[in-house]
């Protein structure tokens, strides 16, 4: 029983740490009715000294993708993901990388997008 009970105050910490950070809207991509699917957001810690970016697939495929993050000082993120279709929760992605948000971000976008109703990549 005690670890049950660790167990859950753990997830309760966790949980209340992240809802106290401070996220952008959902901002989506893409113009056709699937692409307009996936979103992504930015959220920093309440301090602002540090963030990351969430990228969410509400597709009943899975996806598969390249994102790709421009910021105003021309730092340049990008990385591969790959979120399943029965995992509607956002990923956390490019934990740090927001050590650049003082400049702010120029722009953003999704590439070599792929959906398929099964994993199989």
């Amino acid at each position: 029983m005690k670890i049950i009970l660790l167990y859950t105050i753990t997830i309760v910490f966790i949980s209340s740490n992240l809802s106290s950070n401070k996220c952008s809207d959902w901002i989506s991509f893409g113009q056709s009715k699937t692409e307009s699917l996936l979103f992504l957001r930015t959220c920093e810690n309440e301090n602002g000294d540090s963030g990351y970016f969430e990228i969410k697939n509400e597709n009943e495929k899975d996806v598969k993708l390249t994102y790709v993050i421009t910021f105003k000082n021309g730092d340049l993120f990008t990385a591969n993901i790959m979120i399943p279709l029965d995992d509607k929760t956002a990923q956390i992605v490019c934990w740090n990388c927001l050590e650049s948000k003082d400049s702010g971000i120029a722009s953003w976008k999704f590439e070599n997008i792929v959906f398929e109703d099964q994993a199989g990549y």
